[in-house]
């Protein structure tokens, strides 16, 4: 399979798994969509757990699609806010939609959501010179 198809069926399969998150309507999809939230919440209170989750995406532990999502965006899109779409892409990988993991982060308190963002700044900057180096 030629790696443009590969690329464009990972980011497909991306997508529409995004799309069924989104979709959630049944009784026990919604209390699945919960404790997800849950989930992922205690993960970000723990900020070096979250700060794994990071790394999993940057070195496509999560799936090619993330990894490959994350990348582009570094690549082309200088002043995007790369946190914030790496935070995406980590709720999604932990079966959270965008928005939900938007409002989780929200709840924090504002000291930890800094410290928070320092240390995954901090992580995308090792990644990005690792990746130039290599």
């Amino acid at each position: 399979m030629p790696q443009q198809d590969y690329i464009d069926q990972e980011l497909n399969r991306h997508h529409n798994k995004v799309k069924r998150m989104r979709a959630r309507q049944t009784r026990h999809e919604r209390l699945e969509r919960l404790e997800n939230m849950a989930d992922l919440m205690a993960r970000m209170q723990f900020i070096d757990a979250y700060i794994r989750d990071c790394e999993s995406v940057m070195r496509a532990d999560f799936g090619f699609a993330s990894y490959h999502l994350f990348w582009q965006v570094i690549d082309n899109h200088p002043r995007m806010n790369h946190v914030a779409y790496l935070a995406q892409l980590v709720a999604i990988a932990h079966n959270v939609v965008p928005e939900d993991a938007r409002r989780i982060y929200n709840k924090l308190p504002v000291s930890h959501r800094e410290a928070l963002n320092a240390r995954i700044q901090q992580e995308i900057a090792d990644a990005t010179k690792a990746r130039e180096q290599a």
